[in-house]
């Protein structure tokens, strides 16, 4: 259900909170930015912890990993959109062939 919005000259964010049958309410808040005239999800607040905040971090924690190579990155970013393709979760854009194989060597 909606519990509150809030507008602004180009973004609107809308609360929400999901009340299970059992246990406790869950607060999201839904951060919608205009894009080309249209109204798009740029973020995702799940009680209070953003979802870009966390998957940039995640992606920065991601390279330090690597050394600091943005091609770890890459792999990584091309083993997802592998794995989405193969659960049909997402749309297919033209095919690309790429192997996703093993992470590249740190050298």
């Amino acid at each position: 259900m909606v519990t509150d919005s809030r507008t602004g000259s180009d973004r609107v964010v809308v609360i929400s909170q999901i009340v299970p049958r059992q246990g406790a309410s869950i607060t999201i808040g839904w951060r919608l930015g205009l894009s080309d005239g249209v109204y798009k999800i740029q973020d995702v607040a799940i009680d209070g912890v953003s979802m870009a905040s966390a998957q940039r971090s995640e992606i920065a924690a991601f390279i330090a990993r690597g050394g600091g190579q943005l091609r770890m990155l890459r792999w990584l970013i091309r083993r997802e959109t592998e794995e989405c393709r193969r659960r049909s979760a997402c749309a297919s854009p033209p095919s690309r062939s790429s192997n996703t194989g093993d992470p590249p060597r740190m050298t």
